[in-house]
């Protein structure tokens, strides 16, 4: 008799990656949520070597970063994961009925084809937001010359937690994603955009 429970998985366990990221994504929030606080005069600047802006600043170009790494490892998994599925289906011998077979396998082309758009989509749209970040950075340290470059390099920041998640959208619907993980990027970019205005606000 076969045992079932190498097949059913305790659903606990199953949660924990879930779970795991869930409350690493939350964490990661507090640094925005305290420069919404800080902005708006809540809280008191903290005695540090640095300040609050620019530590912000550096941790929203950390994240933006790592959120393009993540949409250029999706599109490196699902990739190799299309490709042996293509693979597959273009070994699959051929059975007596030949037009049948033929039809599915140019479905099968055409589904690829899109799925490949798709992924090179997720390429490029990586490394410009990587790049965006970087350069907003940049556009910060000219504040010391220009007011206006700073309240504007939160404005582009807010831009780019925009598109990850407009990204993460398409994505989710295209491919049938988890829902969970959807809401979860839902929220802590909401919470960073709003961050981000609140910046914006305080330094225009």
């Amino acid at each position: 008799m076969i045992n079932k429970t190498l097949f059913d998985p305790d659903p606990a366990l199953s949660r924990q990656p879930q779970i795991v990221a869930s409350v690493l994504t939350y964490l990661g929030t507090l640094p925005f949520l305290y420069g919404v606080l800080w902005a708006l005069n809540v809280v008191a600047t903290p005695p540090l070597p640095f300040s609050i802006e620019a530590a912000l600043m550096g941790y929203t170009v950390v994240i933006i970063s790592f959120i393009a790494g993540i949409h250029w490892g999706l599109a490196v998994s699902f990739y190799s994961h299309r490709s042996t599925q293509q693979w597959h289906s273009n070994a699959r011998p051929l059975d007596d009925d030949t037009e049948f077979c033929s039809l599915t396998r140019q479905q099968n082309s055409k589904h690829f084809s899109e799925s490949n758009f798709s992924i090179m989509a997720l390429f490029i749209s990586s490394n410009v937001m990587a790049l965006w970040a970087w350069l907003m950075l940049l556009l910060w340290f000219v504040s010391t010359q220009q007011a206006w470059s700073s309240w504007l390099s939160w404005l582009g920041l807010a831009m780019a937690f925009a598109v990850l998640l407009t990204v993460d959208y398409v994505w989710a619907r295209v491919n049938d994603t988890h829902s969970w993980l959807w809401l979860l990027r839902w929220q802590a970019s909401s919470v960073a955009i709003v961050s981000m205005f609140a910046m914006a606000f305080k330094t225009a």
